[in-house]
């Protein structure tokens, strides 16, 4: 995006992408790097202390501040925060849940292998349709009574065996 900036009866123009790099910034005339610092800014003490170091930041920030001392602007701006930290607590649950998911899979795996791994420690062959059962379930309380069994088990008892 650019934005047009008057300077001495010229017109200029600013990129603002590049107010974070570096570089251009550094090249910048003095008063377009502290804008660029406002803009830059993510605190609201950030932009008073540049604000504090030139009057026309000051009164961009004085006016910027006066519509949120309207009610229904005001109003707005508390519901699309609300809606803000609304969005990010359900995030943050999926993101949990997600979590929980990928534990529970992976526990579910680990016991498939386990139980796969002993049996044949033990020398005991499960059959084509047992193996394919025991891989295709992630059912934790069932894989613990699987895995118990094929701890116990003698040769020629069922693993499946409900």
């Amino acid at each position: 995006m650019r934005v047009p900036v008057a300077t001495s009866g010229l017109s200029r123009f600013v990129a603002l992408p590049k107010i974070a790099d570096a570089v251009a910034l550094e090249k910048a005339h003095p008063v377009l790097r502290l804008w660029a610092r406002f803009f830059g800014a993510r605190t609201d003490e950030g932009r008073v202390e540049v604000a504090m170091q030139d009057e026309n930041i000051a009164e961009v920030l004085k006016v910027l501040r006066e519509p949120s001392a309207a009610p229904t602007v005001r109003r707005s701006a508390e519901d699309r925060e609300a809606e803000h930290r609304l969005l990010k607590m359900e995030s943050e649950k999926e993101s949990r849940e997600q979590r929980e998911l990928g534990r529970v899979e992976g526990r579910a795996e680990g016991l498939v292998e386990s139980i796969l791994r002993v049996l044949s420690m033990r020398g005991i062959e499960a059959s084509p349709h047992a193996r394919q059962r025991v891989e295709a379930c992630r059912d934790i309380e069932t894989l613990d009574r699987w895995f118990t069994r094929a701890l116990t088990m003698n040769v020629g008892d069922a693993l499946l065996a409900e």
